[in-house]
């Protein structure tokens, strides 16, 4: 049973008659801020992704505030690696992987109900749109994927669209229209046009 830190100090208090259960896994005394600080890093030390999470906890009277990013400085010559990941301004967010060695594109995209991964095999740019991606189906043994058609719509005034299409012959896989902003839409640009 996983718990959050937050329920070791607003919910979980109510649940210690519960640690007579031999299978119960929560805390069975109230805990001092250290002491939830020490729970969560033994539990991240197992599947907090070799150091890659860090979650502090929060001492009484303290607030959150997010790390200001840097502004897009326009710079055609700055680097972007192999992998965006994109925050959709409605409902998805969307995970695009370049796999180079194996020449194929991996798309992950989630909602707040469904996971779709799919992957394709060697992607590459229209001739006539640098902003229109094609992708080959992945072919196994007794199987074939989807195919992917791409396309990045930048208009002037509004945000950004992505337009995903991956279908096997008539019937579609995933088909939406994904609202994203700017900025994200350069960076996906530059993966377009260098990468692909």
């Amino acid at each position: 049973m996983q718990r959050s830190a937050a329920w070791y100090i607003d919910g979980g208090l109510t649940d210690f008659q519960e640690s007579k259960n031999q299978w119960f896994r929560g805390p069975t005394k109230a805990m001092t801020s250290t002491e939830i600080q020490k729970t969560v890093e033994s539990h991240l030390a197992v599947s907090g992704d070799s150091g890659r999470f860090k979650i502090t906890v929060a001492k009484e009277g303290m607030t959150w505030t997010p790390k200001k990013t840097p502004k897009y400085s326009g710079d055609e010559n700055m680097r972007i690696g192999n992998v965006i990941l994109i925050d959709g301004l409605n409902e998805y967010v969307c995970k695009i992987e370049k796999l180079n060695k194996e020449n194929k594109l991996k798309i992950e995209i989630e909602d707040r109900i469904n996971r779709y991964t799919l992957q394709f095999d060697r992607p590459k740019r229209d001739k006539n749109n640098d902003q229109l991606v094609y992708g080959s189906p992945e072919v196994a043994m007794l199987s074939r994927g989807p195919e992917l058609r791409m396309e990045l719509v930048t208009p002037s005034t509004q945000d950004a669209v992505l337009k995903i299409s991956s279908f096997k012959g008539k019937k579609y896989v995933f088909r939406d229209e994904i609202l994203i902003s700017n900025t994200d839409a350069q960076n996906l640009k530059k993966i377009f046009s260098r990468e692909l």
